[in-house]
């Protein structure tokens, strides 16, 4: 069973410290357990059905791993029986997942789900979602190296001269005038 964090920083806005029994408002965790009663909740409130992680386009492993809005509606599905003994709705509960808390989150909703197909006997189920997982940090990886070595920079700077010369383009159509040599006329002196 997985446990959502609060986020520190809230807490600190919130005046309690990191370690504290009661970290925010909702409390210092929640429990995540996945079980055919709590999947039924998801798909009921969230119609995400989370026994099938390949439905859909892109499919829904992936939208989980990447949407963190989408997620943040399946961890409230999962733990809304304990929301609704604390008196939390899904927006108070979404208002207090920050940066750290939806990363600790997503995390162990991981862990959870693959578990819950690997204990299922659905270890090829439980082997996509770790698939998922490594394809997306290695697609991180690979974005953030190109951003260090300048790729992405360079492609943004072609993007915009392109969309600088077609602004040219256009102008040139709509005023008569070549691109790139705008030969206005002022008018002489008035007397």
């Amino acid at each position: 069973m997985g446990h959502i964090p609060s986020d520190e920083r809230h807490d600190r806005r919130h005046g309690n410290e990191p370690g504290d029994d009661c970290r925010d408002p909702v409390g210092t965790s929640w429990s995540l357990a996945l079980t055919i009663g709590s999947v039924k909740r998801v798909r009921d409130l969230a119609q995400v059905d989370l026994l099938d992680p390949t439905a859909g386009t892109p499919p829904l492993m992936t939208r989980l791993d990447l949407d963190v809005c989408l997620l943040a509606d399946v961890l409230f599905a999962l733990v809304q029986p304990e929301a609704d003994a604390r008196g939390i709705d899904a927006g108070q509960f979404a208002e207090h997942l920050g940066p750290v808390s939806i990363a600790a989150a997503h995390a162990a909703f991981w862990e959870e789900y693959a578990d819950f197909f690997r204990q299922a006997g659905r270890p090829e189920l439980a082997a996509l979602l770790d698939k998922q997982r490594t394809l997306t940090s290695a697609s991180i990886r690979a974005t953030l190296a190109r951003i260090e070595a300048g790729q992405v920079e360079r492609a943004w700077t072609a993007i915009e001269a392109r969309h600088q010369a077609q602004a040219e383009q256009r102008l040139a159509e709509l005023t008569g005038l070549t691109p790139g040599n705008p030969s206005i006329t002022s008018p002489g002196p008035s007397g």
